[in-house]
């Protein structure tokens, strides 16, 4: 599979940058060797099949942002290591787009836990009416 180019929004700023997946590919099956772990493995670490592991290793699929941190997680490295073998995230090319990535995303849990906790004591009050016997 080609390099594709990416244009995400991040707030009011678009990047573009080219995604190389037989880079990523390689690097994923590199980490991965180095930590002695099978396909399988990393595939029950990021919660996907074999054949997609095997697939995105030999650069014939991409793979969400999602799957992306799934796999640094897994591999314990940063994106930029899969995604160019940089390991020296100041002197990435993706460094300044990770760090907006990351604030977006820090913006979107905040506003989520916010959400959830402010709807706690309504959802623990309709936990407590469902498990009060009915009333003759």
């Amino acid at each position: 599979m080609k390099g594709q180019t990416m244009n995400k929004s991040l707030g009011k700023k678009r990047i573009k940058f080219e995604v190389r997946w037989e880079k990523l590919g390689e690097q994923v099956k590199y980490y991965r060797l180095g930590r002695d772990l099978l396909q399988k493995d990393l595939a029950e670490m990021v919660g996907t099949t074999v054949n997609t592991i095997s697939r995105l290793e030999i650069g014939a699929i991409g793979c969400s942002l999602e799957m992306l941190l799934s796999l640094c997680e897994a591999l314990q490295v940063s994106p930029d290591a899969l995604l160019s073998g940089n390991y020296n995230m100041l002197y990435s090319p993706y460094y300044e787009h990770f760090c907006e990535m990351k604030g977006v995303i820090q913006e979107h849990l905040t506003a989520s836990l916010q959400e959830f906790f402010e709807n706690l004591p309504e959802k623990k009050k309709e936990r407590e009416a469902e498990e009060q016997p009915p009333r003759s």
